[in-house]
């Protein structure tokens, strides 16, 4: 067997605030609220998002209840379920934040919201980010608009969105002793245009459904472009003993970069689910049409099953499933903005994804999580400096199987404090390549949320990542090791009145110097600091 790595979601450090949760997730982000959650099988095998900066206009809770979970870790492929739509409690009709740090850190937002009413709210937000390291062109800018809507009818709800979105960085990987270049010549910048849409019914009937659409149009600097379109229906249909449901998709996307592709997907998955008081059954099959570049069907088996082993305390689970996944623009870049101009664009045959684990809690105050998942995967994609420019990236594919190992135990006491430690492992054995680069061998994580006095609260993260591989050469096959390391962060808020609030946040306390991608090195230790408005 080859050697043995992992793959880790570098997380951002933390932010919190008393009006509604902002999500951004940046290498280089110092903030976002603090969001304790369990990790689970989709986010171990599914590819880390490094550059979402999408805002939540609803607000968010932080008290995350240590308690029995309702549904395993699987991704639920059972679709519409019944609910009562509720509109979001009580925002103040205005929202606005302002921070400033060293390295130039600017933050800014704005969110305004309609005075809600029973069947309807809208409103709009904007995010602007920026940071200016030490390195030549170790610049980033971020910005990103959202207009939404949500209205309730007598039968169904609908919300609707569009969004827009630019992200502008540069290509500053090089020795900046040796070379020199403008900023107009390492450039690299996405700008993206977005809408979605959905309605579905929500009284208590036997029949339920939901029907949604999702479009984007991406494009960079250097003339690659990309157009999606994502389809679904979503039914349900409940019997005295059991559902009977299908969901199905049609995803299809177009790419132009040195070359057109197009990889696009059809997916119906019917299935059947029984439930007891003791354990939860769900089976069905995963049918995926392949068309475009590539024409093939799959099928995969689709199971799994929840058991309650002591009530309220200990579940046993585990399933098993497969799925096709679109390496797109967008999805590759939101983990690597560094990318190349001609990169090959490839789908993800996962042919077998097997999990199982134990999830527990006690007295509502501890939580505990333990999984091993196992997949077969084809056209595994990794990132590879280019040898000819170094400082850009290619999309290397390989295919194989992975292990994944997952620990998890939380603490909590109402809203007084939240504990969360977290340690992943990964293993690869590769049919090609000698190691997953540029994946880690190890994560560790540790973070909390502390409320101090009614006023003031105070997070801190600690995060550890193993050591990671590049390759450098690909005829000797010669690679250098990205040194494992640790990163801390922390955060204090305070809430001077009604209407404002204060915050400071430090990100890479340590000040150490790291990279996350070869060439690339983190900022030092930052800070940024501000104040919050609402009224």
């Amino acid at each position: 067997m080859k050697k043995l790595k992992i793959y880790f979601l570098l997380v951002a450090t933390l932010s919190v605030n008393f009006v509604f949760g902002q999500k951004f997730e940046e290498e280089f982000e110092l903030v976002r609220p603090y969001r304790p959650i369990l990790a689970d099988a989709v986010k171990i095998r599914s590819n880390p998002d490094f550059n979402d900066i999408t805002i939540n206009p609803q607000p968010q809770s932080y008290l995350v209840m240590v308690k029995r979970l309702s549904e395993n870790s699987q991704i639920n492929f059972l679709g519409a379920r019944n609910y009562t739509p509720t509109l979001p409690e009580k925002l103040a009709p205005f929202y606005a934040k302002l921070g400033y740090g060293n390295f130039a850190h600017f933050l800014g937002e704005v969110y305004i919201s309609s005075q809600e009413t029973k069947n309807t709210q809208y409103g709009a937000s904007f995010r602007h980010y920026q940071a200016q390291g030490n390195l030549e062109n170790q610049n980033l800018s971020i910005f990103k608009g959202e207009a939404f809507g949500r209205f309730t009818l007598d039968q169904n709800s609908i919300n609707a969105g569009a969004n827009f979105s630019s992200d502008e960085a540069f290509f500053y990987g090089y020795d900046n002793t040796v070379f020199t270049f403008s900023a107009d010549d390492v450039r690299k910048k996405y700008t993206q245009f977005g809408a979605d849409i959905s309605i579905k019914n929500f009284r208590n009937t036997d029949f339920n459904y939901e029907l949604s659409a999702k479009f984007y149009d991406m494009k960079d600097n250097q003339d690659a472009a990309e157009t999606n379109l994502d389809a679904s229906v979503h039914l349900n249909k409940k019997f005295s003993k059991f559902n009977l449901g299908a969901n199905i998709n049609l995803d299809i996307n177009e790419q132009l970069d040195v070359n057109v592709s197009s990889n696009s997907f059809v997916r119906a998955q019917p299935y059947i689910a029984f439930k007891t008081d003791k354990f939860k059954l769900k089976a069905g099959v995963n049918v995926v049409q392949e068309f475009g570049d590539v024409s093939n069907t799959n099928i995969f088996p689709v199971a799994d099953i929840d058991f309650s082993l002591i009530d309220e305390f200990l579940n046993v689970y585990g399933g098993i499933s497969g799925n096709v996944y679109n390496n797109s623009l967008k999805n590759l870049s939101d983990k690597n903005r560094f990318l190349r101009q001609g990169v090959t664009f490839n789908n993800t045959r996962e042919k077998l994804f097997a999990y199982g684990g134990i999830r527990g809690s006690l007295a509502n105050l501890v939580g505990i999580k333990g999984q091993i998942t196992y997949s077969e995967l084809d056209n595994m994609p990794f990132y590879l400096n280019d040898p000819g420019v170094p400082r850009t990236f290619f999309v290397l594919y390989d295919s194989g199987t992975k292990w994944s190992f997952l620990g998890e135990l939380s603490f909590q006491k109402a809203t007084n404090y939240n504990l969360t430690f977290t340690a992943q492992l990964f293993s690869y054995d590769l049919d090609f390549e000698s190691r997953p680069w540029h994946e880690p061998t190890v994560k560790l994580n540790a973070n909390g949320d502390f409320k101090l006095t009614n006023k003031i609260r105070f997070g801190t993260e600690v995060l550890f990542v193993g050591e990671r591989f590049a390759k450098i050469d690909f005829l000797t096959n010669d690679f250098v090791t990205l040194p494992s390391f640790t990163d801390i962060s922390a955060n204090i808020s305070y809430q001077i009145n009604s209407k404002f609030s204060a915050y400071l946040n430090a990100n890479n306390l340590l000040n150490k110097s790291y990279q996350k991608f070869l060439n690339y090195n983190n900022f030092g230790l930052n800070l940024l600091g501000g104040l919050s408005l609402k009224f």
